[in-house]
């Protein structure tokens, strides 16, 4: 598992990059509420986690460069720990090619992802 979060280059030669859109029932509602905590967090966010986006109806979670530095899988099990249910969808997305995940209330919900309700 310590090679999943490793950075690849998943950014094709003319710049378009893969996104996974999905619904913001795939987030539970406990990481919900850790999202919009450290959403926006800037240049004093933890490096360890994962950058958050507000989008008002979700977020966006870059994982281009996260865990880039992480030869233990340090990060990769803090991130499990902190936000499981958004570590389960960035793994999926990351297995697909992708580079980002896109929460959004309207997305479909994904087979193969658990749901939740809150």
């Amino acid at each position: 598992m310590k090679r999943l979060f490793r950075r690849r280059n998943r950014r094709r030669a003319d710049g378009v990059e893969l996104v996974l859109d999905l619904s913001t029932g795939h987030v539970s509602g406990e990481d919900a509420k850790k999202l919009d905590q450290i959403k926006g967090n800037g240049r004093h966010r933890d490096t360890s986690m994962p950058r958050v986006i507000d989008t008002y109806y979700g977020w966006i979670i870059p994982l281009g460069t996260f865990g880039e530095c992480d030869e233990e899988g340090e990060a990769m099990a803090r991130f499990e720990n902190e936000l499981p249910s958004v570590a389960a969808c960035a793994k999926f997305a990351l297995r697909h090619g992708c580079s980002m995940l896109h929460f959004d209330r309207d997305a479909d919900e994904l087979p193969g992802l658990p749901a939740h309700e809150w």
